[in-house]
């Protein structure tokens, strides 16, 4: 055949461009291809099964706008997801850029050619956000079972308008004496429309709340910490439920109130440091014992304590001095906890709990270990 026998057959009306061996390498393709179909497995040329088109799910733009929304806790969308391709779809869980967001259901099939709807609720009170209107996206990412590949989102728009401006924003009480009236703290609330109503909440183990109407559109809300809250600091959360024209409660504002209460006699300082001191040495310091109300009382004992000793007035007075002393017997920091009981004319003792420390140095030492 001479030295064309090599060469490709030219294709009618041109000449043939493909590349030498183009023939060959096809040829192995396509029999590798018969002989995996024969075996049982799938198209190699074909997209498996669990990868999904980023096109394959749609949702319409404008069903993507949530438009004006008052800030609360449960702002609801329906969203409408359309599966374009010709195979069911399964949605293992949906992920968004806030934890604010939530879908239900949580996961969903949606069957080829069809369509069905999720809720997606937004807590627009959950964590920071600003105390004035603003703009609104949510990225939603629906994560399809079985495929990490396909990467598929889409962004919820709208405005967000405050219902409700409280002043202050925040409750604080300023140390309160146990067994003694509590004074109300009152906030004043103003809304953007008239409201049908305004309704707060919060533990009643903690406050009492009530709400006062001044107009359609300025409220009063007081709060009471409940007298019977132990000695020790106290926090609560007022929730304002509010009522706008042609809309259900809707849950609008979260108060924040905190604050301490304090025993009739407290210590001065809460806490105790007597230094450091070598081994055998005594460290001494002094506490006083205060009345907050101002009426007389006694030291009726400091219970008895294997590393500190402590010595006092035992006169009544509105302060007294408590002396407390430690033989140092050990090096680096050390602490423990003095009680003292004291007792007012006619009250139930009182019982104060005072942490003590130190540092032990060792004999000889120029400074803390």
């Amino acid at each position: 055949m001479g030295r064309n026998s090599r060469q490709r057959r030219a294709a009618p009306g041109g000449c043939d461009t493909r590349p030498a061996g183009f023939f060959r390498t096809r040829g192995l393709q396509a029999t590798c291809a018969g002989l995996l179909l024969l075996a049982g497995c799938s198209d190699p040329y074909r997209t498996p099964d669990h990868v999904v088109s980023s096109a394959a799910l749609v949702v319409a733009e404008q069903n993507l706008l949530l438009g004006e929304v008052w800030a609360s806790t449960a702002v609801e969308h329906a969203l409408h997801i359309r599966n374009t391709s010709e195979r069911d779809v399964r949605i293992a869980r949906f992920d968004a850029t806030c934890n604010c967001t939530s879908v239900a259901p949580e996961s969903v099939t949606i069957p080829a050619g069809e369509a069905t709807d999720v809720l997606v609720t937004v807590d627009l009170l959950k964590g920071p956000s600003p105390a004035t209107d603003h703009r609104l996206s949510v990225r939603l990412m629906p994560r399809i079972a079985g495929d990490e590949s396909t990467r598929i989102s889409w962004m919820l728009r709208g405005y967000v308008k405050q219902l409700l401006k409280c002043e202050p924003p925040c409750a604080r009480f300023d140390e309160l004496t146990r067994g003694h009236p509590f004074d109300a703290k009152v906030i004043a609330v103003h809304s953007a429309c008239p409201l049908a109503s305004l309704v707060a909440r919060c533990d009643e183990s903690v406050a009492a709340v009530a709400t006062e109407r001044v107009s359609d559109q300025e409220h009063r809300v007081s709060v009471v910490p409940r007298s019977e809250l132990p000695p020790g600091p106290f926090e609560g959360t007022i929730v304002l439920l509010a009522t706008p024209p042609d809309s259900p409660p809707l849950e609008t504002a979260h108060i924040v109130f905190f604050g301490r209460v304090e025993e009739e006699v407290e210590a001065d300082p809460h806490e105790l440091h007597l230094g450091a001191g070598r081994v055998g040495e005594t460290l001494g310091g002094t506490v006083t014992l205060r009345s907050r109300v101002n009426e007389p009382f006694q030291v009726e004992s400091v219970r008895d304590h294997a590393a500190l000793t402590a010595d006092w007035d035992r006169r009544s007075g509105h302060d007294i001095e408590v002396r407390i002393a430690h033989i140092v017997r050990a090096t680096g920091p050390q602490s423990e906890t003095l009680t003292m009981v004291v007792r007012s004319a006619g009250d139930a003792p009182l019982t104060i709990l005072l942490p003590v420390a130190w540092h032990g140095l060792a004999e000889g030492s120029e400074g803390k270990e």
